[in-house]
């Protein structure tokens, strides 16, 4: 039961890291003919979200140690099926990860580049 919340937790915690920063709101304006939506972002805002997303990649990079230690007492006891399907899982967000620390890095250039400030 123990393993099967951890997965769930590493799985749900890689999902919403690699979500993105979040969704914009757009304005309260009445629709028009021309549906154009802005998104109105501080730095401050955009530092905020930034460092949630980082976060949540350290948190995921924990439990994605904590998995791997847990595949390898699984296997050591020789519960060999348990093990792999636990592979499986963090395989998949190694497959993942590389991703969201590019948006990130991509994310902090352009915070640094628009608020030079911050």
């Amino acid at each position: 039961m123990r393993v099967t919340k951890t997965i769930a937790a590493v799985t749900l915690t890689s999902a919403i890291a690699l979500g993105g920063v979040g969704v914009g709101v757009a304005s309260a304006q009445a629709p028009s003919a021309d549906p154009t939506f802005t998104v109105e972002v501080t730095c401050a805002d955009a530092q905020a979200r930034l460092d949630r997303m980082e976060t949540r990649l350290a948190t995921v990079e924990e439990r994605l140690a904590s998995a791997t230690s847990k595949r390898d007492e699984l296997a050591a006891a020789g519960r060999t099926r348990l093990a792999d399907r636990l592979t499986t899982r963090i395989d998949s967000v190694n497959e993942r990860l590389p991703r969201a620390q590019a948006r990130i890095e991509r994310i902090s250039g352009l915070l640094a580049e628009k608020c030079p400030a911050a």
